[in-house]
């Protein structure tokens, strides 16, 4: 991401949330008070408990964590970003309808910038609590966030094989934590993939403490997302896969995901001749303003005078974000399913 923000404030002492804009999922006689993701507005206390049951060692052990750190633990920060933004880096224990799990997150005052689930240590034991030696999950979909939907659109429109072999040219538009081409870099070994990212600091904290890893496989380009895009198009380079979720936390915009400026004719032209005739561009769309649908049109509109189709759906771990696909041919049937058997997972849709 570019600068894919959340908005998001605390909820019983914590600041817990994942990457992307988000509403906030009720509260349930199920659900003890964990994260709460607000597109802007303000947290709603929760105020029901979970049912009685007997807690997972997970649990305990995050327990002993909040006694040891708190609810937050800032491990890194303040850090100063390229635009003078000052952020931190920490850990926090989520507790909601999945279980029990743990982010790291990097955030400034009230607002999460991205985050990325961690893996618990193996020992749930004292010795093991400092989360500062706990390895970023690159291995897993996280079922919270649209980058879940985004990742699956590489597959269910045929551009990608449904194979861990898959081969295929990823270009990323915005680094964030660098969760999206991390899994890919980890899961699937003959994917070459590049991310394009205006802040080298940001390529620095996702080094450090979100264990990105760079070769010959998977390359950071630090530069803005739309000149980079305009050159190498230009230059007659092409790509398989293009992921755009570079967002704004401006209240005012109509359209908060992408930024405008990736809606100019000039950058639509580019992105179309970097994708050529098989190739497809996967969008997070998203407005901090109630009119979602109208939000999705705007961005559709920009982009269907250069691509034959222009399809848009609400990710469904993580409503009212949407992920829109473009590309210059009709969507393959029966993929989805296919690739959600594969996953081990399904959206009921």
């Amino acid at each position: 991401m570019l600068w894919c923000h959340l908005r998001s404030v605390l909820c019983v002492l914590a600041i817990a949330a994942v990457s992307g804009l988000r509403k906030s999922p009720p509260c349930s006689p199920t659900r003890e008070c964990g994260p709460s993701y607000v597109a802007g507005g303000t947290r709603q206390p929760c105020t029901t408990k979970r049912k009685t049951t007997p807690p997972s060692p997970l649990t305990k052990f995050a327990k002993l964590y909040e006694r040891t750190y708190g609810r937050q633990r800032v491990i890194d920060g303040p850090i100063r970003l390229m635009d003078g933004t000052r952020v931190k880096v920490a850990d926090s224990p989520v507790y909601d309808e999945k279980g029990t799990y743990f982010i790291r997150y990097l955030f400034t005052n009230d607002i999460v910038i991205t985050s990325m689930n961690l893996k618990a240590p193996t020992r749930l034991e004292a010795s093991q609590l400092d989360s500062r030696e706990w390895d970023p999950d690159h291995d897993s979909l996280d079922f919270t966030s649209y980058t879940t939907t985004m990742i699956e659109e590489m597959f269910t429109y045929g551009v990608v094989e449904i194979s861990r072999n898959a081969a295929a040219k990823v270009l990323s538009i915005g680094l964030g934590t660098g969760y999206i081409n991390s899994y890919l870099y980890k899961n699937y070994r003959k994917m070459n993939i590049t991310v394009v990212e205006i802040d080298g600091v940001m390529l620095n904290i996702s080094k450090k403490w979100f264990g990105l890893k760079l070769d010959n496989r998977q390359r950071v380009v630090i530069a803005d997302g739309v000149e980079y895009v305009k050159r190498v198009a230009g230059a007659g380079k092409t790509f398989d896969v293009i992921h755009l979720d570079a967002c704004t936390m401006d209240e005012s915009a109509p359209v908060n995901c992408p930024i405008n400026i990736f809606l100019a004719p000039d950058v639509v032209r580019s992105f179309s001749a970097l994708l050529g005739p098989r190739g497809i561009l996967v969008m997070n769309v998203m407005t901090m303003k109630s009119d979602h649908i109208a939000a999705a049109k705007l961005v559709k509109k920009a982009f269907e005078k250069l691509f034959k189709k222009c399809i848009g759906k609400y990710a469904p771990f993580s409503a009212p974000n949407i992920v829109m696909t473009c590309a210059q041919f009709d969507r393959p049937s029966g993929l989805k399913e296919r690739y959600q058997r594969w996953k081990g997972y399904t959206t009921g849709e």
